[in-house]
């Protein structure tokens, strides 16, 4: 039996190298002033997964310099309304996971807030807007 202790996690100057290279044009999308931070996250969600209790699920891994530190896939503890509603609350879990795993501070001591990757362009949007519309009101008092 393979256990993780046996596999382990695997950095090298090369995988980092690749991975910036990779992710820092999605990151900047033309902005060459902008730098990648160490810390990278990603999250997905499926809207109403579960077929018996119509639940959504979100999906996190968090990466530091390439290396995937820390990972997450748990049906959300709120009903999802909507696609976009589903994703938003993936990127909302993405940053609790972020936030919850302390030991990110002692990896980088810069404090650069780390950079979270979604897939949905409605849930961004909503992310970005500072004034709730009546559609995402209720998400906004939630996730707020």
């Amino acid at each position: 039996m393979l256990q993780t202790k046996d596999v382990g996690l695997e950095y090298s100057p090369e995988r980092e190298r690749k991975f910036r290279e990779v992710y820092s044009k999605v990151s900047q999308a033309g902005r060459k002033d902008q730098m990648l931070p160490n810390t990278v996250a990603f999250s997905d969600s499926d809207y109403a997964g579960c077929m018996i209790t119509l639940r959504s699920s979100s999906g996190s891994v968090v990466f530091h310099r390439g290396v995937p530190l820390y990972w997450s896939s748990r049906r959300q503890a709120v009903m999802a309304t909507s696609t976009c509603e589903a994703e938003y609350i993936g990127l909302y879990d993405t940053i609790k996971l972020t936030q919850s795993h302390n030991f990110i501070d002692w990896f980088d001591a810069a404090d650069k807030k780390p950079i979270i990757f979604g897939d949905n362009q409605a849930s961004i949007t909503v992310a970005k807007t500072q004034l709730p519309t009546k559609k995402t009101k209720h998400m906004l008092l939630r996730f707020h």
